[in-house]
């Protein structure tokens, strides 16, 4: 979300400064655009070219093909270049000093943002060179009220409304940021105060946008649309029903971000996006996780970095459905240590029905009670922790299906009520690295159960035997209320 704000910010500290300079230039001049260039240049540090200006008295001024070249050292494609640009003013405020700009457009802008392998942006230096060139100024004793009247002697300038039309933005970045490259269209509209404070509101909309990030993904990740309604005032910027159209669905989300505060407030919701698309754009995780994805979220944090995670709080939901897990550490760490336990025919992956469940997060810790696999193999419960800094802490209890393995053939010691497999284990470790451990005490308990049982069966018949094992459980009860 940062990306496109601070791009926008980058467009209008170019684009301002030239168009400024042009309104202030007198429009009786025969000469404004050599004028207005022979300003402009040494301000940006760059070659300007503008083919045409225009003006008209009552409406505004009109540039044009403007063209704001390169950075030496960088490509040759310029930082900037428009079609148009068209500046509308008011008038009467002229004569109180005072420019007021109603509206400033960009029609077709193309605009070129590079990084160098050291960190430098192609937009560096610009505005230093006319700084260096002020002159300090000088204290002096003056009557009252005549600085004052110097005072009123400066420029005022306003600019209400900011517009770009069926822009275009590409970013290159070589110095290892998390995102490399980005290409994407752009149409913005937004609305600007400067009373008190500056504030803004307005919309930003990016179509077609393509993006690599760092480590290099496997697939780029494709954006056909991204919609972002926002409002800053106060250090606070509100984005309400942003919109995002991408691996076939569709995210939504609201947000409200404290920058002086750094507090952040996130809701999130995804429908019906394909999981390997995402992963395989995000991650370098490619052809392993696949299904439908949905999510539910709430997020509230503070700070930055790990204090960030360590401060998060919130709640959600997500569920895939109708998928398959392969070639994950996690998936193949499992099925080996199941394959181990059982005599089960070797698996590669783990198809689903559905996976997922609630899940709180509490001081960077996601925490789960209903997490749950579903398919026509296993059904798999996991409940315990994922810390947001990388460790495991879960337990979970595989049940297996007679369509994995018949009742027959699961040991004694590992049958459920059902005679199915029933595998306690817990899962320590990282994603990286997971570390699956059978609870021993808990197969041993069961075994012992199971054998007490068929011993009792044999020795005093079925219905006898249950109504024992229900007798049994009571008087465990009732020991562990007195301790």
């Amino acid at each position: 979300m940062k990306k496109p704000i601070k791009i926008v910010g980058i467009i209008v500290g170019v684009i301002v400064v030239l168009v400024v300079l042009l309104c202030t230039i007198p429009i009786t001049s025969p000469k404004l655009k050599d004028l207005a260039l022979a300003k402009v240049k040494p301000i940006l540090d760059r070659e300007v070219t503008i083919e045409r200006v225009r003006i008209v008295l009552l409406r505004g001024i009109r540039l044009d093909k403007v063209t704001v070249a390169n950075k030496e050292g960088f490509a040759k494609e310029p930082l900037f270049e428009g079609k148009r640009i068209v500046v509308k003013y008011e008038l009467l405020p002229l004569l109180r000093r005072e420019l007021v700009i109603k509206k400033v457009i960009l029609l077709e802008p193309k605009i070129l943002l590079e990084r160098n392998r050291k960190g430098v942006w192609n937009f560096s230096g610009i505005g230093k060179k006319a700084k260096a060139g002020v002159k300090p100024e000088t204290k002096s004793i003056t009557k009252k009220g005549e600085g004052e009247k110097k005072a009123k002697k400066g420029l005022t300038i306003t600019i209400s409304q900011i517009a770009i039309k069926k822009g275009k933005i590409s970013v290159e970045d070589r110095s290892r940021a998390a995102l490399r490259s980005l290409k994407t269209g752009i149409d913005l509209n937004s609305s600007i105060e400067m009373k008190e404070g500056f504030a803004s509101k307005g919309r930003i909309s990016l179509n077609d946008l393509t993006a690599q990030l760092n480590p290099i993904t496997k697939k780029p990740l494709k954006v056909s649309k991204l919609e972002i309604p926002y409002e800053f005032r106060n250090d606070l910027l509100t984005i309400e029903r942003l919109k995002v159209l991408t691996c076939q669905g569709e995210l939504k989300a609201e947000a409200k971000i404290d920058l002086k505060k750094r507090e952040y407030d996130l809701k999130v919701k995804i429908e019906k996006m394909e999981i390997n698309d995402l992963l395989s754009s995000l991650t370098t995780t490619k052809d392993m996780v696949y299904g439908t994805l949905a999510i539910d979220l709430e997020i509230e944090a503070k700070g930055k970095g790990k204090r960030l995670m360590k401060n998060a709080k919130g709640k959600g939901f997500i569920n895939l459905t109708e998928g398959r897990i392969s070639g994950l550490p996690l998936q193949k760490k499992f099925l080996r240590l199941l394959s181990t336990l059982l005599p089960v025919s070797s698996l590669v992956e783990i198809p689903y029905n559905s996976l997922g469940g609630h899940f709180n997060l509490v001081k960077g810790k996601v925490k789960t009670e209903d997490f749950t696999l579903d398919s026509d193999l296993m059904k798999i419960l996991v409940q315990g922790t994922y810390s947001l800094l990388g460790s495991l802490d879960f337990d979970i209890t595989v049940k297996t299906t007679p369509k994995l393995i018949k009742s027959s053939d699961v040991p004694v010691q590992l049958r459920d009520e059902e005679g199915n497999a029933s595998l306690p284990l817990e899962l320590k470790g990282t994603i990286q690295d997971p570390k699956f451990q059978p609870k021993w005490e808990k197969v041993i308990k069961k075994a012992i159960e199971n054998t007490v049982g068929e011993e009792l069966e044999k020795a005093i018949g079925k219905e006898e035997a249950e109504a024992a094992k229900e007798l049994i459980k009571g008087l465990e009860g009732l020991f562990r209320k007195k301790e």
